[in-house]
């Protein structure tokens, strides 16, 4: 998983790193997340881990539709991340609102 990712040469430390960094990533986006659905969000690590699957499934089809992406590409990157975690938090709450009812 590492060799797809392009993780396969990084040291422990910076993966390490980068674990902390994304895991501070989600709870962060899933506050702001939170402080804008309410009641219709998951709560603040339940928006984070769903924004960061949803960063992660976007990023994944962004290599499957593009191929290979470059550093030159952060723009499309960011704009699948987005969509990524846009579509996975609108399926969920979506699921959310249909099941409570």
């Amino acid at each position: 998983m590492l060799d797809y990712l392009g993780l396969a040469e990084v040291s422990g430390g910076t993966l390490s790193l980068i674990f902390v960094a994304v895991g501070l990533f989600g709870i962060l986006a899933g506050g702001v997340t939170d402080a804008i659905m309410g009641d219709r969000g998951f709560g603040m690590f339940g928006n984070g881990l769903l924004i960061v699957m949803g960063c992660l499934t976007g990023l994944y089809a962004e290599r499957f539709f593009f191929g290979v992406v470059y550093p030159r590409d952060i723009v499309l990157t960011g704009i699948c991340a987005a969509c990524g975690a846009t579509a996975i938090l609108l399926i969920f709450g979506v699921a959310k609102h249909w099941v409570r009812d």
